[in-house]
């Protein structure tokens, strides 16, 4: 059973074991990033999988909502742009405020009705629902505004994130057509219930200056592009940096270092005058200046997309 069974007693629930087994719940303190979605980053020989958490300057209000939600239930939705650093802030969060608790991610948007037929769990003891993604779960048979308000009056912490795009998709008047059908605008009223927390894109002049102290060179790198956000600059890394050192091919055009020695393994170039653009339609391998920026700026717009 979810909890005890001298307390709740043996009663036979329809659904995944997983469920009603609270042993095969993680435990936040050992829940791993990777786990909860948070993007991989570029890494160094002698450095963490990971750079240090930047604290950010919403980080104040979301914590107070994630403490009033696993003191008495309560739904907390952070939105941001892909890449932005959702997910790493929600994760923090999480890992700092709910230590002793256990998180679940539901396998299946069905699952989360399941959960409203289970024995009420003591507030103290109720996992930390973890939503990464959320419209991943705003299906038919998934999340709904009814779900999710008995899953907070059941006192569940449901923690969310969501991407921007789907953000105003779900709630402008005029936003896609397709989409709102498809989710039955089910998503428009689950954002309803509680206010979600924007996740800015750009960092905030606070923000950076926390980010030029850190003690890990790949966040100090990520500061001197001002133009890259920071958190996209590290979560587009691993990316860029693959198809930079194999000169991969897109469109007939590939990018390779302009001297023949091996690749480097400081940040991408950030100007096209660094790199030389061979075209696969010539045999003579010379170079075309306005090929050359678009290979380039083709790069990280790509790349961005596909994480």
């Amino acid at each position: 059973m979810y909890v005890d069974q001298h307390v709740y007693g043996d009663i036979p629930l329809a659904g995944p074991g997983y469920l009603d087994d609270p042993a095969r719940w993680l435990p936040v303190r050992d829940w791993e990033p990777s786990e909860a979605g948070v993007h991989r980053t570029y890494t160094y020989r002698d450095g963490p999988a990971l750079p240090p958490y930047v604290p950010r300057d919403m980080d104040v209000i979301l914590r107070a909502l994630l403490r009033e939600a696993l003191d008495r239930g309560g739904f907390v939705c952070l939105v941001g742009e892909g890449a932005a650093g959702a997910t790493r802030a929600a994760f923090e969060a999480v890992r700092t405020e709910a230590a002793d608790r256990r998180v679940l991610a539901p396998r299946a948007p069905s699952h989360l009705a399941l959960l409203t037929d289970r024995p009420r769990p003591p507030v103290s003891r109720a996992p930390v629902i973890w939503l990464d993604d959320l419209e991943r779960f705003l299906v038919p048979d998934g999340l709904c505004v009814e779900v999710l308000g008995e899953l907070v009056r059941a006192r569940f912490p449901v923690v969310a994130t969501l991407d921007i795009q789907s953000y105003e998709a779900l709630t402008a008047s005029r936003g896609r057509v397709l989409y709102r059908l498809l989710h039955d605008s089910r998503g428009a009223r689950v954002l309803n219930y509680a206010p979600p927390i924007r996740l800015a894109r750009r960092w905030t002049p606070s923000e950076l200056a926390r980010a030029r102290l850190s003690e890990d060179r790949r966040v100090r790198e990520a500061t001197r592009y001002v133009r890259a956000p920071v958190a996209e600059y590290l979560a587009a890394g691993p990316a860029l940096r693959d198809r930079w050192e194999s000169g991969w091919r897109a469109g007939g055009t590939r990018a390779a270092p302009l001297s023949s020695r091996p690749p480097s393994t400081s940040p991408v170039p950030d100007s096209p005058a660094r790199i030389r653009v061979n075209s696969s339609s010539t045999s003579t391998g010379s170079t075309s200046s306005t090929a050359a920026v678009t290979g380039w700026t083709w790069w990280p717009r790509r790349a961005r997309r596909t994480l």
